[in-house]
Parts: C-alpha cells; structure tokens; sequence
C-alpha cells in the first residue's frame, strides 16, 4: 500500500500503542501493529509498547528516553487501549479505544467513559444507541503477498476439509462430526503464514466458529469458508441482527454441499472486496488522525508508564529467595510421580471449586487468576467469582469451569458468606477454597492437593505455604507455615486465605454461617472443634501466590495490632479497629482436654466466662467465642526449615 504524505508534523501529538507483542496467530495484535505502522509512514509519530515487534514494520518500542523527550517538549501523547483493556492504566488525558470486537466478549468493559474517543474495527461492534456517529479503522492485516490464488494447481481438485476452531474450547465436543476426517488447524500448527497459505490452497472448505483472520486468509486463497453459530460468532442479544463482518463473498453459514459450492464461485468476488478495503484505509487513518489530535491534554504529559522504573537490584534477601524458588521449581520427574500416584492411588478424582469475590476494578487481576488456573496439570476445577456486576463475558455462560454469582454488594460481608453458603449446598465438589482476587495457583497445586487428601484420607482440611507476587510476576515475602498449630491459630489467622476445605465436612460443621469478613478463619477452626487437630493438613510446599495488595486482612490486622485503626486491604474495604484482646486465666485457657475434658464442655465453660466478662465491662463482640484472643502472644510464623538453606 503506497501511502503520500509529507514526512514530519511536529505540532502533532504523538501515538503510544498499547499493544502485546506481536504474534501472527492473532488479528486484533496485528492490526494494532499496523495502525502505528501506518502512522509512522503518515509522518505521524506512534510506539507500541512491546519490544516483540515485526521487522518487516515500523514499530517502534517506546523507550524511557523517548517519554523524557515528550516530557520536555510538552507533548502530551495520545494513549490507544483495545477494546479489552480496563479503565487508563497509563493515566492519559487522551485515550482512544481501538474496538476490535464486542465489547465485553472478550472480557474487557462494555461501555467507556465518554471522554475516550472510540475507534470501530467495523459496524458489527458499533451499538447504534449509545453511539450514533461512530468512527471506523479496518486495517487489512493480511499479507497477499503471502495468501493468494495466483498459479494454484490444487484449485480444481480441492481435497481437503479444514477446521479452524480458535478460541471456541468446545468445538470438538458440540460438533464432534467434523473433526472425524478434517485436518485440523491451531494456533501452533501449521507453523508459518507461508505453510498455512499452502494448506488453504487444497482447502474445498474451512469451518470456523468466530470472525477471525483465517476467514480472509482463506477466502484470498480461493477456500470458501463456513461458518458455525456460536457466541463468538453472532451479536450481542440486544443487537441482534446479521453480522454483517461476515456476511462476505465467498462465506456461508449453511453446511450443505450446494452453499458450499456457491460460496467458493464467489470467492474472487471478495479478493476485489478486499482490494477496496485497502483503498479505504487511507481515509479512514486522516479522519482517525483529525479527530484525535483534537482530543483534550493536560498541561504537562502525566502519562505512567510502569514499566520503564528500573527494577532496583535485589536485596541480599530477595536474592536468596529466588535462588530458592529455582532449587524447589517443579521437576518433571516430580510431577510425573503425581500423576501415577493419581492413576494407581486415588480412589478417585476429587473436583475443586474456587470461590473468589471480585469487584470491577479488579477484573484485570481476576483475568491473572483464571490464566494461572488455566496452567493447572490437574484439570477437574471449577472457578466461581462473586461479584455485584454482570460477567464481563459470553464466554461464562458456556464454559464449563468458569462460574458467575451476582450479589448486590460484594464489599458486604454479610452477602459474601450467604453467597459462600449457596454455592457450598448448590455445587456438587469435593474441596471448597476461598482465593483473593489476582491469587495465582502453581501450576501442580491441585495435582499435589489431590495427592495429599489421597495419602490422607482423614484430612478434612489442607493448606499450603505461601507467598507474595507483584503485577510484575515478583515473588516476594515467603510464608513458611508450621503444621497445625491451635495456640498459634488462636493468636492470629497464620493460615490466611487459601485453605482447602473438604465440602462434607463444611456442611456437617455449619461454616459460612457465622462470621462474616473471616469465613475461612471460621469454617478451619469449627473443622478442629468437631474433628480434631489430626484432620487439619499441612503441605510444606509454595502451592500459592498471593496478590502484593492484599495478603489476608486478618493476617494485616494481626500485624498492626499497634494502630488505632486501619484500611482492610481485602475486598471489603471497611474500616475496622484493631480486636481488643479478651483475657482468660490459666484455668480457662483451651487446654482441657489434656485435664480429660471435652472440646465441648471447654466450649461452654468459655462462654460462660466469656457472658460474664461481658456484663462486667463492654468488650467487641466477635463472630465467636473462638476468635476472642487470649494470652498467646502474636510471633512470627513460625517455621520449619529456613529457606536461606
């Protein structure tokens, strides 16, 4: 595409791309490469911010030096997020949002604020009664030099039935007839645009179940190309209609011999359709370019870019971490010993639910958390969040290990545990874990949790160790956890989020009942009352990485005891003041059981004392007599081996 423009504007703002690396595999990363490839040959100044670039474009990466540069000259820059990105990150005044698909299908927000300035891949995305004088930028992103018909000798004896299923996961299993005799195509396979053209060439049909690339890709190539009817492929309930994007020469949602034959007679139609699209870019970029150097800026460019600070050099301590963290990585040898013990051992494979409340300025850290389950060597996981905003995405109407429970609250702690108590008699499972948001999983912590409840039948509850990761992927603040402790217990929640729960002995306990804000500091003690301090686990292996903000607020709290008052760092957000500590004597400390009373009658001789207290002076009431702290003083976690070793 030849493109005329004089060379340099230097009134002009310049464009930061906000774009991941680039990848063939993926449409909507190419087409945000080719916009500030586009630019640039425009004479406008743009950057994407990934140095994975394409040489063939001009793309080049924002450096430190070129934001100090802007800085200094009071060019304030104009900051272009995809549709899936979440609120301004990188806190500019001028933002344009670059749809590239529904928005919300693919997990990012469904409406933007109305100082964004929003740019339309084509009019399938656009909702014509929010906005009624919409812009458009179709990049055509595919290479015809690369995917074309010219001197095809397979064209007349087309042989081969493809499939493309993308980023449909249940393809397979809701159309098993045409996976019998297709080849099928994936991500990874075939490795080259140059080896994908070829396979195209011999295509007599594709089948593909969203608008993708592969749709272009094939009909340039002279392969028509199906398409089946799915989420990813038809408009949003409320804009129902024909999608018009893939209503093109050459396409056709009927799977019957004559349609097929129809579509692939007009085939070269679209290859002139697409010619006319590249005639239309232009116009398209020098409207985008009019209409976005008009938008607002601030008197002095306050763009944050995160990722240009210098990572400070690790203290001696961080460095002894990490040196831990590759000495006790996972092995392959290790994990294969986990999966035979789980074919020959366990007498059955147990199905995980995790519980995880989220709040909608939270969603980008719940995505982190479903990416890390994702990774999981252990497949049978259920992930439900509870939050008080609609699912961002179609796609957790249809999957099978991705849940939504809407509340009205989720800052209410009162609600979480009623939510909490549904899914618990709702849900068949067999281990119930409440996580917080942005908490990752390693990749064999299910696997080895299922190997321990197999090894340990009595387990009726198991944590792990623990530590800290920043948004950067940093792992910091190990938690090494002794085993079950009941006096540590009672002096602070050293166990903290992320203990497992089997879901029989939660039911015949009562959790999720009474202690709202610490359902599993509740629900682990109640377990120990009625089953004993042998039926509490202990894996002493780092199984969980906890979000940097939020690392347990009871756990915070403990910690900072010497406050007047502090901000709960979880998702509750309330103010609460340090719990005052109740004091028992010796006598009435929890350790009858040694002198041969019962846990129960304990129980009751300390509540009774606890009532008595009570009338005497005012002391803050608590969920239940167990979370009144007695004379065990706060320590550290205690430890049992030193991972400086």
């Amino acid at each position: 595409m030849q493109i005329e423009k004089k060379f340099y504007n230097e009134k002009h703002r310049p464009y930061y791309i906000c774009a991941p690396g680039y990848t063939r595999t993926s449409n909507g990363v190419r087409a945000m490469h080719l916009l500030c490839h586009y630019l640039n040959k425009l004479g406008e100044e743009a950057y994407v911010f990934s140095p994975e670039t394409n040489p063939k474009l001009r793309t080049p990466y924002l450096t430190p030096d070129i934001v100090e540069r802007h800085k200094t000259t009071k060019l304030s820059p104009i900051v272009v997020y995809p549709e899936v990105v979440h609120g301004n990150p990188l806190n500019a005044s001028a933002v344009v949002r670059y749809i590239l698909n529904h928005p919300g299908l693919l997990g990012g927000p469904k409406d933007y604020p109305s100082s964004d300035m929003l740019v339309f891949w084509h009019q399938d995305y656009v909702d014509f009664a929010k906005y009624s004088d919409p812009s458009y930028v179709f990049i055509p992103s595919i290479d015809t030099g690369v995917f074309n018909n010219d001197d095809n000798h397979h064209d007349a004896d087309r042989h081969l039935t493809l499939v493309y299923p993308g980023r449909y996961k249940h393809a397979e299993r809701e159309f098993p007839e045409l996976f019998k005799d297709s080849t099928v195509i994936t991500y990874d396979w075939p490795q080259s645009h140059e080896e994908l053209a070829a396979l195209l060439r011999q295509g007599k049909v594709v089948y593909t179940f969203a608008n993708s690339a592969i749709i272009s890709e094939a009909l340039l190539c002279g392969c028509p190309v199906v398409i089946k009817e799915t989420v990813y492929s038809k408009k949003p309930e409320e804009r129902a209609g024909v999608a018009l994007g893939l209503a093109l020469p050459g396409v056709t949602f009927e799977d019957t011999p004559e349609a097929i034959a129809a579509a692939h007679a007009k085939t070269l139609e679209y290859q002139q359709v697409y010619h006319q699209y590249q005639l239309d870019l232009l116009n398209q970029l020098e409207i985008f370019i009019d209409r976005s150097q008009k938008l607002p800026q601030s008197a002095m460019n306050e763009v944050v870019c995160p990722s240009f600070h210098a990572a400070a050099a690790p203290s001696a301590e961080e460095a002894s971490y990490d040196a831990w963290i590759a000495r006790h990585a996972l092995k392959p040898a290790a994990a294969q010993l986990h999966a035979e013990r789980m074919v020959h051992s366990w007498g059955g494979q147990p199905h995980f639910i995790i519980l995880m409340p989220v709040t909608s300025d939270r969603w980008p850290d719940a995505i982190k958390s479903i990416n890390a389950l994702k990774q999981q060597l252990y497949k049978h996981w259920q992930l439900i969040f509870v939050a008080d905003f609609d699912e961002p995405s179609a796609v957790f109407q249809y999957s099978d290990v991705l849940g939504w429970l809407r509340i009205d609250n989720v800052r209410d702690a009162n609600q979480l545990t009623q939510a909490y108590a549904a899914v618990l008699g709702a849900l068949p499972s067999d281990w119930i874990g409440i996580l917080p948001v942005g908490a990752e999983l390693e990749p064999q912590a299910l696997l080895s949790l299922g190997d321990h409840a197999a090894l340990y039948p009595e387990w009726q509850a198991i944590y792990s160790d623990s530590d800290v990761i920043a948004a950067d992927g940093k792992r910091s603040q190990p938690s090494f956890k002794p085993d079950f402790n009941l006096d540590l217990l009672r002096g602070f929640d050293y166990v903290g989020p992320g203990v497992w729960l089997r879901n029989e002995a939660l039911q015949d306990v009562g959790a999720f009942a009474e202690a709202p804000g610490a359902d599993g500091y509740d629900a682990l003690l109640r377990v120990h009352d009625r089953y004993g301090a042998a039926v509490i686990g202990h894996i002493s292996d780092m199984l969980l990485h906890l979000p940097a903000p939020c690392c347990g607020c009871m756990i915070v709290m403990a910690r900072r005891s010497s406050a007047t008052s502090q901000t709960c760092c979880c998702i509750c957000r309330r103010r609460r003041s340090p719990p005052r500590r109740l004091r028992w004597s010796a006598r009435w400390r929890p350790t009858c059981r040694a002198r041969g009373s019962t846990p129960a009658s304990s129980r009751a001789r300390f509540q009774a004392r606890a009532a008595s207290a009570t009338r005497r002076r005012r002391v803050p009431s608590f969920p239940s007599w167990r979370r009144m702290q007695g004379t065990v003083p706060i320590l550290p976690l205690a430890s049992r081996r030193c991972w400086q070793a």
